[in-house]
């Protein structure tokens, strides 16, 4: 029979790709991943693997921004329309803003 309910293994993937905590969010600059600071500094960002912000604050804090609006989780993103009116469904599934305020600098 089929459950509704996740697996703990589903459980456990989850809880990287989803903000841990309301405070201290960020939002990636480039693809709008929304995660924790500690999580972007502990993971880095599961789409934008070449921002290399992995074990890096000073990266973190020049790819992320706390300067969001709006937040939509995806789970299926490649199936999802909110996935595609914002252009998120070649993306990981996650929390992503709407907007973003701030520019990614080389």
């Amino acid at each position: 029979s089929w459950s509704i309910m996740a697996s703990k293994d589903d459980a456990r993937k989850l809880m990287g790709i989803v903000p841990s905590q309301k405070r201290g969010q960020r939002a990636c600059l480039q693809c709008k991943l929304v995660k924790t600071e500690e999580q972007f500094y502990q993971d880095g960002c599961d789409n934008c693997e070449d921002l290399e912000m992995q074990g890096s604050r000073d990266l973190v804090n020049r790819c992320t921004t706390q300067n969001f609006f709006g937040i939509i989780a995806l789970m299926d993103p490649g199936k999802s329309w909110v996935g595609r009116w914002q252009r998120l469904n070649q993306l990981q599934r996650g929390c992503y803003a709407m907007s973003v305020s701030g520019t990614l600098n080389d």
